[in-house]
């Protein structure tokens, strides 16, 4: 109950920190549809009979908006096929697995997924382990807790070489992606015979880690998305304003 409670509380921490965010991106992006389909086609009609020559914010501006207005439908469709073609390959076992391996090499986010999986496996063994269950049984059991498959495709390796008798930190320090500090503490635990508690000690150590980086990541997310924002707004703004200057001179001159 208190490991759930915990990864219950480390997920709403990471679902409430990109709330923000999301909402932006949404809102931005519903502003940005309906500047597009409502407000600028009357407007650009107007102006396109009083100006001989468009300027090219302006002309990309009206092409998006009649991409919109014209084929939105179909865009809309084919954006939720899209998603659903993406649901259904990411339920797949090999897409799965492919997925899992390239989120684990993002540069910046693959290191923070990497510790969030094994500060799970690491409290799930922790804990098994001091209520007596084997070594083996508790990694095998570690490895359904967690979704990523090449973890779980690691820990029902690693099983298989407790069970002939190899050393678990060594069979978890030949693995490239493995944190070498998490190797170090199988190691050490496994020597001293504190491996529990050393097991809780880094699943908690990396659960803060966790936390620390998703709240450094959002914080960086939403500078960058108000000022995409702002760029975008602002050329929607230079593809209005420009004809409408345009076509001012053109009714003084």
């Amino acid at each position: 109950a208190e490991l759930r409670m915990r990864m219950m509380q480390l997920g709403n921490q990471i679902a409430t920190a990109m709330m923000y965010p999301v909402f932006l991106l949404c809102f931005g992006t519903g502003a940005m549809i309906f500047l597009m389909t409502w407000v600028l086609p009357p407007l650009l009609e107007n102006l396109q009979e009083t100006l001989t020559e468009i300027p090219w914010p302006t002309r990309v501006a009206r092409w998006l908006s009649e991409l919109l207005v014209n084929q939105g439908l179909f865009l809309l469709v084919a954006f939720l096929g899209i998603l659903a073609t993406c649901a259904w390959a990411f339920r797949q076992p090999p897409m799965r697995l492919h997925i899992d391996g390239w989120l684990m090499r993002l540069p910046i986010l693959g290191p923070v997924l990497v510790k969030k999986h094994l500060s799970r496996v690491a409290m799930v063994i922790g804990l098994l382990v001091r209520s007596g269950i084997t070594l083996d049984e508790a990694v095998n059991l570690a490895s359904k807790s967690t979704s990523n498959r090449i973890i779980q495709r690691t820990l029902g390796q690693c099983v298989e070489d407790l069970r002939s008798g190899q050393d678990l930190a060594l069979s978890l320090g030949r693995l490239d992606w493995f944190p070498p500090l998490a190797a170090r503490v199988f190691a050490v635990g496994q020597d001293s015979g504190q491996l529990d508690s050393m097991l809780l000690r880094l699943g908690h150590d990396y659960n803060q880690q966790v936390k620390v980086a998703t709240s450094r990541l959002t914080a960086l997310m939403e500078p960058v998305l108000i000022l995409t924002m702002a760029v975008l707004v602002g050329f929607l703004l230079v593809a209005t304003v420009l004809p409408i200057l345009q076509a001012g001179q053109v009714a003084q001159g």
